[in-house]
């Protein structure tokens, strides 16, 4: 009995845990042969560097869009509603019985600010993002309690807003295993950081070498 095993992506495991997609050559392989793709190039290094970037570039695509999708239903809340018209929004938290409403929208607000704009920066994405999920936990459960509404039209609404808010959680949740990924602010601190792990090793190599010859 033959046993195929199938290529994979490895991760390359880093102190921030940053998921960095690395392509092997069974990877570069498959990839070519479904898509096409014929680069004309027979070392297999290079055909793997270009299959790097290739997945680098489209892992940095899916990040910053899927921070952008998050935090744009935040700061539009934040923004059009709570700012806007705050003093209206604290009279809505006071009739759901959120104790001292005015201070408890002035920090709702602040956690929505920071981290929005740290998930649209992509600096400390992870940070940001916990912000957002404790903000939305505490929301869903004051604002969205359906367990508590006898009406089945507004029970069936709430849990509706329960759900999709459960789904925003799941997404921010991700954002914290993931980071920000490569087209970010911690991207680019995580780069530069295995850049100069990098170069004092290929320095120390030199002299070796030179005595070697």
């Amino acid at each position: 009995m033959k046993v195929i095993q199938l290529p994979y992506f490895s991760r390359l495991p880093i102190l921030t845990g940053y998921p960095v997609l690395r392509w092997t050559d069974a990877d570069a392989s498959i990839f070519q042969k479904f898509s096409g793709l014929e680069y004309g190039l027979r070392d297999k290094g290079r055909n793997g560097y270009v299959m790097e970037q290739v997945a680098n570039f489209v892992q940095g695509c899916v990040s910053l869009l899927a921070r952008f999708m998050l935090v744009a239903i935040f700061l539009f809340s934040a923004f059009d509603s709570k700012i806007r018209h705050f003093s209206q929004t604290a009279e809505y938290m006071a009739s759901e019985g959120i104790p001292n409403p005015r201070l408890a929208l002035f920090g709702a607000i602040g956690l929505i600010l920071i981290g929005g704009l740290s998930l649209l920066a992509g600096a400390w994405t992870r940070i940001g993002a916990a912000f957002l999920f404790v903000f939305l936990a505490a929301a869903t459960f004051y604002f969205h309690d359906f367990w508590m509404i006898a009406d089945p039209t507004q029970r069936q609404l709430q849990i509706i807003q329960f759900m999709k808010n459960m789904a925003i959680g799941g997404g921010l949740l991700a954002l914290i295993y993931a980071g920000g990924g490569p087209w970010s602010v911690d991207g680019w601190i995580e780069q530069k950081l295995e850049e100069a792990e990098i170069t004092p090793a290929q320095k120390t190599k030199g002299p070796q070498r030179s005595k070697a010859a």
